[in-house]
């Protein structure tokens, strides 16, 4: 694991990335995010309404960034693009995954965890909707890491995401 963890602190050398936890409200979360500032040279920001910073952590309250036009327009932004109903934006402006997604959509930050205490399937719906796909990618996965005791790691893709896959989209989840 400590390879793995090297070689990902080398590629961020000399980049210093803001990363949103949208579970910060949860105490791991909070000590993840005080271990990331501690030993990379990520910046975490938690968002929270009760766990305080500190330790090279900032912390954003959800009402504080729901009163942020940059944030809150990037989600009004792409829902009504999306043709999500008026009436769900203000669900999904007090949600934490997607005040994350919309902070990195803003260029506020660099990257959004999110998940720990939440389906896959809301973390995936909430960045589909608020940040989008790349260009050329038609199916959504997700994956996990498994690091062995000998140091080898392998990944495994989740084909729960799309429970019934064709052979087009096994090929995409592959890739």
């Amino acid at each position: 694991m400590e390879d793995l963890a090297q070689g990902w602190r080398a590629r961020l050398a000399g980049w210093n990335p803001r990363v949103v936890l949208t579970d910060g409200d949860d105490p791991r979360t909070a000590a993840a995010a005080r271990r990331l500032a501690a030993t990379t040279p990520v910046r975490p920001v938690l968002l929270s309404d009760s766990l305080g910073g500190g330790d090279g952590v900032e912390v954003l309250a959800p009402a504080t960034a729901r009163s942020d036009r940059r944030i809150a327009g990037r989600i009004d932004e792409a829902l009504a693009g999306r043709g999500i109903p008026p009436n769900e934006h203000a669900v999904c402006a007090g949600d934490p995954l997607y005040i994350g997604a919309a902070a990195v959509r803003a260029g506020l930050a660099d990257a959004c965890v999110g998940g720990s205490a939440r389906p896959t399937a809301d973390v995936i719906r909430a960045g589909i909707r608020i940040i989008g796909l790349a260009a050329g990618v038609r199916t959504v996965t997700s994956c996990f890491l498994i690091v062995m005791p000998d140091a080898r790691v392998f990944a495994y893709a989740d084909c729960a995401v799309v429970p019934q896959p064709d052979a087009t989209q096994l090929a995409d989840i592959a890739l």
